[in-house]
């Protein structure tokens, strides 16, 4: 659980606004100074610079709450909770209403494990600002690690009425219905998460643990629409498309190779996939024309060669087919299925003194009709 809270609290330090390069009217021209050389750092990730020039801006101006907030989302950004708290206090002392700050001591708490004293602060950010939606998701991440889920649930659609657009709010809610073993509500709220942020590991690792919860027990009738939405917990468009293809959704998992492609125009395995999937469905043209695109990417490929002269003799195009396998046996001499797959090639072109020593070399190697079906391409992501 600790590797789940790590990953949604640093966006709501971020969230409220820790740094804002536009407010400094009332500092000290050379605090000023400071702060801006401090956003640079920061912006580019170099926390340990930020920080020391926001101790510079500090020491010149001590009585301004958002330098000490800015600095304790530093301190906060290098694991120092103790002293962000003590940054936080600091500027809440010098500005006891601002909702901001309440919420951002919050989230030091909660990954300090302190979460009744999280919650505490989260009720006070409330009080001074009731729309600020980072206070309820927080508030509701203390109370689901407090086991206290029908609350920390209220507090996750409050959150989602006021940040309907926030991943991280579904799949903290998520979270919590997996606890209550709500695993298809769960599914549903990791995916929306996974919707809107593509790059969420954590949405996907969980989405893809509840559905082997739900394998393993076995499926209830409300739990099969797990299966409608499994293709969605796959990041990529690539391995989806296997899963689509698993489920018999043939034009989306051709969709989303398409997409693959576009965002990958130099991967053979999109047009390589294509032509499985033109392959199966039995349209041996397309096929042809997909895998002589994807050894247009990888011409040294034998494994193209041998799907594409496989293709080939589905349509009747024996020389090409033979001239493909050719080139399997040039690069992998020892390709028993490559001898098997020409001599039949050969046979069909009544060559039948050749074919017979393809078939017997194939033979030679352990491979033969008894033991391959060399007719099947399989649709298997690797």
């Amino acid at each position: 659980m600790k590797k789940i809270i790590i990953v949604f609290f640093a966006s709501i330090f971020f969230s409220a606004g820790a740094f804002c390069a536009d407010k400094y009217a009332e500092i000290k021209a050379e605090a000023v100074g400071y702060v801006n050389t401090a956003n640079r750092f920061a912006e580019s990730g170099d926390y340990i610079n930020a920080k020391k020039n926001l101790d510079k801006a500090v020491e010149l101006q001590q009585d301004y709450a958002e330098l000490y907030a800015m600095r304790a989302y530093m301190k906060s950004e290098l694991r120092d909770y103790s002293g962000a708290l003590k940054d936080y206090k600091a500027a809440i002392k010098l500005d006891k209403k601002n909702a901001d700050l309440y919420v951002n001591r919050a989230a030091v708490k909660y990954a300090l494990g302190n979460y009744k004293s999280a919650v505490t602060d989260c009720k006070k950010a409330i009080k001074y600002n009731p729309r600020i939606g980072a206070a309820y998701l927080t508030r509701g991440n203390a109370k689901m690690n407090m086991r206290r889920l029908k609350s920390a649930l209220r507090d996750f659609n409050r959150a989602l009425e006021l940040e309907p657009e926030n991943a991280d709010i579904y799949f903290s809610r998520g979270f919590t219905k997996e606890q209550r073993k709500k695993y298809a509500e769960a599914v549903k709220d990791y995916l929306t998460a996974v919707d809107m942020n593509p790059d969420f590991d954590e949405a996907y690792k969980n989405c893809e643990i509840v559905q082997r919860k739900l394998k393993s027990g076995g499926f209830t009738q409300e739990d099969r629409d797990i299966e409608n939405y499994a293709f969605k917990s796959q990041k990529s468009y690539l391995k989806r498309s296997e899963i689509r293809y698993k489920m018999k959704r043939y034009d989306a998992a051709l969709i989303d190779l398409k997409k693959f492609a576009g965002m990958n125009p130099d991967d053979y395995r999109a047009y390589y996939y294509m032509a499985a999937i033109e392959y199966n469905l039995g349209n041996f043209k397309s096929a042809v024309k997909y895998f002589s695109r994807a050894l247009d990417l990888a011409p040294k490929n034998p494994e193209l060669y041998f799907y594409r002269a496989i293709a080939e003799n589905r349509v009747a195009d024996y020389d090409a087919a033979e001239k493909d396998l050719d080139k399997v046996i040039e690069i992998q001499p020892k390709n028993g299925k490559a001898y098997l797959a020409r001599g039949l090639v050969k046979e069909a072109r009544k060559d039948f003194k050749s074919a017979r020593k393809d078939l017997n070399k194939a033979d030679s190697l352990g491979v033969n009709l008894a033991h391959v079906d060399i007719y099947e391409i399989p649709f298997e992501i690797k």
